[in-house]
């Protein structure tokens, strides 16, 4: 996102011990089953803005029964209460410098949360005006745990974006996670044939762009097959292929699915929907990938 590759600046986040499920406090808004708990838009982050889109903090409890909580990171200059790189963003991939177009979820958003339940929240960007920035669309995001045993490790992030007619030109990156580079350097995408192929995201100071893909998964790793996979259906969300990048200011492997500009434009509305797979190598084994399961308590996204 950013052309800030050496930056050292790096700015993480730990999760509140205590946080009830689902409550919109000064802590944020969680969503938490027996496995998963997700917290978006915390102020104890030290962030201000009302951005309830941006995630503070997750933690997973693996095969093992061990609790993992080192995949979120953020930072750069504050960008009108939120940091310039956050887990969460939408916006374009037609570049390398600032904020690429089209824009949607960026830094400075104001993002209403509703939804009271442990498990489900919605949220919703209104305006296209953001502080300093004009967006390109407006954004409703829905956010689902689930408690059934076949997906107890799987976030799914349904996101509309509704068009203005002036929409910039460019692909995008419809849902942006940031794992810590540091931690989960590798970037796995099964090419056509659906053999994974592994990518270094720090060899790729500005967008690496992987089209020889099956449209079906990505996944952050750490390299001895623990981290975070990204599933979604061909099938009914937009053509897209797979970017590869990584940011300095936040120090994040930030690479994510780009949903290909349609030929007559960015107009309307469009939706992508993506599911956040959190696995580690007893539960996610190379074979399986290699066959395209999906991680153990991923059972029922569309593979």
């Amino acid at each position: 996102m950013t052309a800030f590759k050496n930056s050292r600046l790096v700015l993480a986040f730990c999760m509140t011990a205590g946080v009830t499920a689902a409550q919109a406090t000064t802590s944020g808004h969680t969503l938490q089953n027996t496995r998963l708990t997700i917290v978006f838009g915390s102020t104890a982050s030290g962030y201000t803005t009302n951005d309830a889109d941006r995630v503070d903090a997750i933690s997973w409890v693996n095969s093992a029964g061990a609790t993992v909580t080192n995949y979120v990171t953020a930072g750069g200059p504050q960008h009108c209460g939120d940091p310039q790189e956050y887990f969460g963003e939408a916006y374009g991939d037609s570049g390398d410098e600032g904020v690429p177009r089209p824009n949607a979820v960026i830094g400075g958003v104001t993002s209403v949360w509703t939804g009271t339940t442990a498990t489900k929240g919605t949220t919703a960007v209104k305006s296209l005006t953001s502080c300093d920035e004009t967006l390109d669309a407006t954004t409703k995001t829905q956010y689902t745990v689930s408690t059934k045993p076949a997906m107890i490790n799987t976030l799914k992030i349904v996101r509309t974006f509704k068009f203005s007619k002036s929409a910039s030109t460019g692909n995008m990156r419809a849902y942006v996670p940031r794992l810590r580079l540091s931690i989960y350097p590798k970037t796995l995408v099964p090419n056509a044939a659906g053999v994974p192929q592994t990518f270094v995201a720090s060899n790729c100071p500005v967008n690496c762009n992987v089209t020889d893909w099956n449209g079906k998964w990505i996944a952050d790793d750490d390299g001895n097959g623990n981290g975070v996979a990204m599933f979604r259906d061909p099938t009914k969300n937009q053509p897209a292929q797979v970017t590869v990048d990584w940011d300095g200011f936040s120090s994040s492997n930030n690479s994510a699915v780009t949903v290909i500009r349609p030929t007559t434009g960015w107009k309307g509305r469009v939706t992508e929907t993506e599911y956040l797979c959190f696995y580690d190598a007893a539960s996610w084994t190379a074979a399986a990938r290699g066959k395209g399961k999906p991680p153990v308590g991923c059972n029922g996204v569309p593979h």
